[in-house]
């Protein structure tokens, strides 16, 4: 009897562990391909947040919240800006911005180091016309959760 008890907590704990991942979970397809913006950063800008996705953790917390950093040329970044104006709501592919983006923000971020996510409430589909991007069609979906740096400086 007691076996199966500690097989049902651990089916209930793996189960709890799949929800959680499931709601964080997002994609990201350069055209049609999956492509991996493992490393992913939250900042707070004006009235809204960034989450930021880059494809290296060669950037310190300082420089995230930078707004005007320099991007190095083999860097591959989308920013998902969830803004109190829905219309200012847009995910940026490296320089180029598109507007009008439907999400919502699960819950804002009480203290530095805490999880924020973003969930896109549609599929998002675009061609950035300048950029790293440039003529390339974007699909992104899902949410997108990273750890709250602070204030953009």
């Amino acid at each position: 009897m007691k076996r199966i008890a500690s097989i049902l907590v651990a089916a209930l704990f793996f189960l709890a562990a799949c929800t959680e991942i499931s709601n964080s979970s997002g994609t990201i397809e350069l055209d049609g391909v999956k492509i991996d913006l493992p490393y992913r950063y939250c900042i707070k800008h004006n009235d809204g947040y960034r989450i930021i996705l880059l494809n290296h953790n060669l950037v310190s917390e300082q420089e995230i919240r930078n707004i005007f950093r320099e991007t190095p040329e083999n860097e591959l970044s989308i920013t998902i800006l969830s803004d109190s104006d829905s219309m200012a709501s847009s995910v940026i592919a490296d320089n180029y911005r598109q507007l009008g983006i439907r999400m919502k923000l699960d819950k804002e971020p009480v203290k530095i180091g805490d999880n924020i996510t973003i969930i896109l409430t549609d599929t998002v589909k675009f061609k950035p016309v300048t950029g790293k991007f440039k003529d390339k069609k974007l699909t992104i979906s899902g949410s997108f959760s990273a750890k709250y740096l602070g204030e953009s400086e």
